[in-house]
């Protein structure tokens, strides 16, 4: 939930430049106080802040159409402003990016592991229209997911 953050883009860079086992040592122990201090400046009670880390990990395993932000919010027995409001915070991103996201991840690893229809594709990751699945995967990747299919299997051709 934290690998989106600016701070972590930096820290990671630094790790190019650690040479020896010391350096390494040092800069862990220096990254979990940057990330404790981080997460200890978000807001919420600790019950709250579980509480959205359980719900997005619950959303990955369960995507389906019938997943809202009010009915996870109504699981959390939380009002969906606030649930909204959190889920912003703890996890980084809004809940539709959130669950736009692993749809798309879903649709892009089926679009290359199987031959299943387009329109069977977007059902299964809580789409429930494939022409918005199109237009939804191309804003996220410039491709329409016919175009993915195809543009993947001539990489995998002219590796082998």
């Amino acid at each position: 939930r934290t690998l989106d953050q600016p701070f972590l883009s930096e820290w990671l860079g630094r790790t190019e430049t650690i040479g020896d086992w010391a350096a390494w040592e040092a800069f862990i122990v220096a990254l979990r106080d940057r990330l404790r201090t981080h997460l200890q400046s978000v807001s919420h009670p600790e019950d709250v802040t579980l509480a959205i880390l359980r719900a997005a990990e619950w959303v990955k395993t369960n995507m389906d159409a019938r997943i809202t932000q009010v009915y996870v919010a109504r699981m959390l027995h939380m009002s969906r402003g606030y649930f909204s409001k959190c889920f912003r915070e703890v996890i980084g991103k809004p809940f539709a990016d959130y669950i736009k996201e692993l749809r798309i991840a879903r649709a892009k690893s089926l679009l290359l592991q199987t031959a299943k229809p387009i329109a069977d594709i977007a059902e299964e990751c809580g789409f429930l229209d494939h022409r918005y699945f199109s237009r939804q995967f191309r804003e996220e990747t410039g491709m329409l997911p016919s175009e993915y299919r195809n543009a993947q299997s001539v990489k995998g051709d002219n590796c082998r």
